[in-house]
C-alpha cells in the first residue's frame, strides 16, 4: 500500500522525530485551522486576519519541514520549532481573546509535545513561549478576553 505523501519530498527525512512531528503538525495545524476558523466566523475578523489564519496553519507546517530537511541537525531544529508552535498558538490565543476551548486545546497539545521529548524542563519551555506569545499579541492588540463566548 502506497504511504500518504504530506510533503513533496520523495523521501522521508532519516530521523523519525522529524518524520513524525511533521505529521502530527500537519494534521494538528489543519485541526487548528478548522477550530479557529469555526471561531472567528460571524466575528469582526477582516481578511488579512484569514489570510494570516491560513498561512500559519496550513503553509507554516510546510515551511517547518522544509527548513528542517534544510539543516545539518534536524532534531534540533525540529526542538526548536516545537518552542516555536508554543508562541504562535500563545499570539492566537491573544489575539483571538483567549477563547477557552480553542486556547486550552493549543495549550496541552504544545506542552505534551515538549514534555514528551524534554520532560519537565519542555513543558515549563513551552509554557513560557505560551505566555511570551499572548503577552505580545496583548501589547500588540489589547486585551479583550473572550473565555465563554
Amino acid at each position: 500500500m502506497p504511504r500518504m505523501a504530506l510533503s513533496f519530498f520523495s523521501t522521508p527525512h532519516p530521523d523519525w522525530v522529524v518524520e513524525i512531528n511533521h505529521k502530527n503538525r500537519v494534521f494538528g495545524f489543519t485541526l487548528g485551522f478548522v477550530v479557529l476558523g469555526v471561531h472567528m466566523l460571524g466575528k469582526d475578523y477582516g481578511p488579512l486576519s484569514w489570510w494570516l489564519l491560513g498561512l500559519q496553519f496550513l503553509v507554516y507546517p510546510q515551511l517547518l519541514y522544509w527548513r528542517t530537511r534544510a539543516s545539518a541537525n534536524g532534531r534540533e531544529t525540529e526542538m526548536s520549532h516545537l518552542t516555536l508552535d508554543s508562541f504562535v498558538f500563545g499570539l492566537w490565543a491573544g489575539y483571538l481573546g483567549f477563547p477557552m476551548w480553542a486556547t486550552f486545546g493549543m495549550c496541552v497539545s504544545t506542552c505534551i509535545n515538549h514534555t514528551s521529548y524534554r520532560g519537565a524542563k519542555g513543558a515549563l519551555q513551552s509554557l513560557a513561549a505560551l505566555g511570551a506569545g499572548a503577552l505580545v499579541a496583548v501589547v500588540a492588540f489589547g486585551f479583550k478576553a473572550m473565555v465563554n463566548k
